[in-house]
This record gives C-alpha cells, structure tokens and sequence, in this order.
C-alpha cells in the first residue's frame, strides 16, 4: 500500500484533483473530511468533466462511499475484492481514518516482490 496518500476535500475543484494526480502521478485520489473517506475520484471522473474542471467539485464527481480496507487486509483478499468489483482503489482505514491506498501498481509491486523471493 501506499501510506498516507495524497488526498482532496469535498469542497475542492476537480483543477485541484487534476493538478494533484499530474503533479504526483495518481489515477486515485481519496476524498476525505475529519479524517474519514467519504469518497474516490479517479482520472476519469476528471475527464468527464472537462470542461468544467474550474467549478466543478470534487463531491459531484466522486464515487460516495468507497470499499475500503484495513492494514491488516492481505493482498489477496485486496486483489479478488479489486477484481470483484471492478475498481482501481482501495482507501485503507484505521481507526476511522485514512492511512494508505492499494492500488493495481501497489498489487503488481508486491506480485513481483514475491515472484523476486520465489526466484522468478
């Protein structure tokens, strides 16, 4: 997982989430308020609004309520609910509040890593 990821607010621009995700090389970012994940917004929500990234805000394009996990999660058990649901992300909470993100690259990492320890 990557720990304490970048993240926006619900109140921020979709400018603000675009130049985030370009500046840090992100297609995830969490939206968190008070520590809590309330939502995901992801390069293509971006995209779909264009023309309007200035006024936009991230709370009408994100996706509410996200599946999350726990630090203690294992990687598979990220990897089939990824797949089962067909989503990019996984915020990882503790305690209420945010302290990573599983995405595909943070998967195929570890994949490698194994493969590495295996002698692949």
């Amino acid at each position: 997982m990557t720990r304490n990821p970048s993240h926006v607010r619900l109140t921020d621009t979709l400018a603000a989430a675009r130049m985030i995700m370009q500046a840090e090389g992100f297609k995830h970012l969490p939206v968190v308020e008070t520590k809590r994940v309330l939502g995901v917004i992801t390069d293509r929500d971006v995209r779909q609004h264009a023309a309007h990234l200035d006024e936009t805000l991230v709370e009408t394009a994100m996706t509410a309520d996200p599946v999350t996990v726990s630090p203690d999660t294992s990687i598979e058990e990220a990897a089939s609910v990824m797949l089962v649901k067909r989503i990019g992300c996984l915020p990882v909470v503790q305690n209420g509040g945010l302290v990573g993100i599983i995405t595909v690259t943070d998967l195929l990492r570890a994949l490698l890593d194994i493969a590495r320890v295996h002698g692949h």
